[in-house]
């Protein structure tokens, strides 16, 4: 999941994603070409990180590098669509009903969906994982969990009680935007068993301290009862990782009995397997996109879809940030400056070769969600000239070297990104020319993606680790606490009471056109006060990948990509060519 810091990215954190194929018609163990199902399917997990957390609820500090495997475990208690709605098809509850002026929303579970060993899911799973979630979302806890903060747990769920077996009651302490309180609150929820898991029914502290000391024990007796489509099997550090089918998942049967993950270590290994008609399914690297001609032989080339997020620039605006630079960004004047000296249009041009969209705003306009509204938000233009007028008339003049001063201040800073990519690369040096312009010094400092996301505010002036936010958990495009003052994944130092009010208004109960027009109004609001500087979105982020292979073999992988919530694997098929 990409998010602002240290919850961001299992799209950048696990880059590539590429499926090599191996076919096991029959029982053979030879590659087969012949039509019939597959019984093998091997995917490359990426490059730069392996997973190391398995439980249902991600540690803070891993879900950077989060492991999309563990949606192939554990199945949702609400599965959130492509579209950004509840898809109940997949999803362990058949309806949310809200009541009593949306402070009451009774959960209704499927009779029919079980654990791997055969045992209903019921509300007990359902009560005793609101416990993990609601302890693990406290600071003071063991361990927090990635969306911490998010969908007002704790602070606004009053209550979570079970009348029946089949049946959980959440309760509010004020009425709620039961849009809002469904995708990133409820749906947070996904059940593990209660039977296998409650170690310490009396002590939350001792039970998430045992939760995380086995969460990277995937193949212990506490993972042997799953509900997701796949169970693990075998784990080969830096080599690959499998999933087998799950006999007992209640949900669609996938008809791919084995997911291999494969590890790869960079680019240039995935684009050789390109080569070799070694992969059924491939990111294609960057660097290699003017090779998609020759891979037309043997693949199906198609554009990757846009992730749910926004990409944008952390400036670090508190007391922390070394050089004075925190009360300079904390200046909006200056902030407008520096977005003005963005090209946008330039940068989707010429670095990412057309496969990217504007970004003005805190609701993506890709992929389409009933929440965006183009009129709603102020599209910067890029104006360096008039960046400069701008800081000239709030005291700014030139000083040696063509850089801005203002009360002894040099409006100087370093930008520190995500290295090893040439695209990445290219990016910050067109910023840093462009802001030249205006009078504003840059220097760059490439640094591993791992360190970036790990810098405290005392540590760097402005950073970019390649990209910026991710929706997940937090679906309904306020953020949780994005934004908002003190908020968990709110750039350091940002505050604003009008900000602050629209955001809360997002989560208030009321008509739909009364809930469009206050995601209008935060859109509209956000996109001009800039907490953040607004890049481009581009095609396949954090690979950054306008491309994928897909041999012709393969189906359902465009079909059933999922920027939102996670891939349905389970309906990828192999047929006839």
């Amino acid at each position: 999941m990409r998010t602002s810091r240290g919850r961001l990215t299992a799209l950048v954190g696990s880059g590539v994603t590429a499926l090599a194929l191996v076919l096991t018609a029959c029982g053979s163990s030879t590659p087969s070409t012949t039509a019939g199902p597959a019984k093998q399917v091997t995917l490359v997990g990426g490059i730069q990180t392996e997973p190391n957390w398995w439980f249902a609820y991600t540690d803070l500090q891993t879900c950077s590098t989060s492991n999309f495997g563990i949606s192939l475990l554990y199945a949702p208690l609400l599965y959130v669509s492509k579209h950004d709605t509840i898809d109940y098809s997949n999803s362990i509850a058949s309806s949310v009903v809200p009541s009593n002026n949306d402070t009451v929303f009774t959960v209704n579970l499927k009779p029919s969906w079980h654990w791997s060993n055969g045992k209903p899911i019921t509300s007990k799973d359902v009560l005793f994982s609101w416990d993990i979630l609601k302890n693990t979302s406290l600071s003071t806890a063991v361990w927090q969990n990635c969306g911490a903060g998010v969908g007002g747990i704790p602070a606004e769920w009053q209550s979570v009680t079970a009348p029946n077996s089949h049946t959980v009651v959440i309760k509010t302490t004020q009425p709620v935007n039961p849009v809002w309180f469904e995708i990133n609150g409820i749906a947070q929820l996904a059940p593990v068993p209660e039977s296998v898991w409650n170690q310490y029914p009396t002590n939350i502290t001792k039970e998430l301290t045992f939760i995380k000391s086995v969460a990277n024990e995937p193949f212990s007796k506490w993972f042997k009862v799953t509900d997701g489509p796949y169970k693990l099997t075998k784990f080969v550090n830096d080599e690959y990782w499998t999933f087998k089918a799950n006999a007992n998942y209640s949900g669609h049967k996938p008809q791919i009995q084995t997911l291999q993950f494969d590890y790869e270590t960079g680019d240039s290994g995935v684009y050789l397997g390109l080569r070799k008609n070694a992969f059924s399914q491939a990111d294609l690297p960057p660097e290699y996109a003017s090779a998609q001609t020759a891979l037309k032989k043997t693949y199906r080339v198609v554009p990757q879809g846009y992730a749910f997020g926004i990409n944008y620039i952390q400036l670090n605006m508190s007391s922390k940030a070394p050089g004075g630079m925190g009360p300079v960004f904390a200046q909006l004047d200056v902030r407008k400056a520096l977005q003005m000296g963005i090209d946008q249009a330039g940068i989707i041009q010429d670095i990412y070769h057309g496969y990217a969209h504007s970004e003005y705003g805190p609701v993506p306009p890709q992929p389409v969600t009933p929440y965006y509204d183009a009129s709603a938000v102020y599209r910067w233009p890029f104006n360096p000239s008039a960046g400069l007028k701008l800081l000239e008339s709030n005291g700014w003049t030139m000083g040696p070297g063509n850089v801005l001063v203002k009360n002894g201040q040099k409006l100087s800073f370093t930008l520190v990104y995500m290295s090893g990519t040439v695209t990445d690369t290219n990016l910050v040096q067109l910023l840093q020319h462009d802001w030249a312009s205006e009078g504003i010094q840059v220097n760059l400092r490439p640094m591993p993606f791992n360190q970036v996301i790990a810098l405290t505010p005392s540590q760097y002036q402005a950073e970019w680790w390649g990209a910026g936010w991710y929706y997940g958990p937090d679906f309904y495009p306020t953020g949780g606490e994005l934004y908002q003052t003190g908020g968990l994944y709110t750039p350091p130092g940002y505050s604003n009471t009008t900000t602050d009010h629209l955001v809360t208004e997002t989560k208030s109960p009321g008509t739909p056109a009364q809930e469009q027009t206050r995601m209008d109004a935060y859109q509209a609001w956000v996109s001009r006060q800039l907490p953040v500087l607004w890049l481009p979105e581009y095609i396949g982020v954090g690979t950054p990948s306008a491309y994928q292979a897909i041999t012709p073999s393969l189906h359902g992988v465009v079909a059933n990509y999922n920027p939102i919530g996670s891939t349905l694997y389970q309906y990828w098929t192999i047929k006839g060519k």
